[in-house]
């Protein structure tokens, strides 16, 4: 599967954006998604930028 960084809702978002999300992660993972940290996106997005 591959890796899904989730974005921070916007303010104006509707109020059920942040449900919908949550029941959005955890779907994934009971399917085995193991979500990545934000720690760990900021690890690979400096890797990316140093090549």
């Amino acid at each position: 599967m591959p890796h899904i960084i989730r974005v921070a809702l916007h303010p104006r978002d509707p109020h059920q954006a942040s449900k919908e999300q949550k029941d959005m992660i955890n779907r994934l993972k009971h399917e085995g998604y193991d979500p990545p940290l934000y720690s760990e996106v900021i690890q690979k997005f400096q890797k990316l930028i140093s090549i």
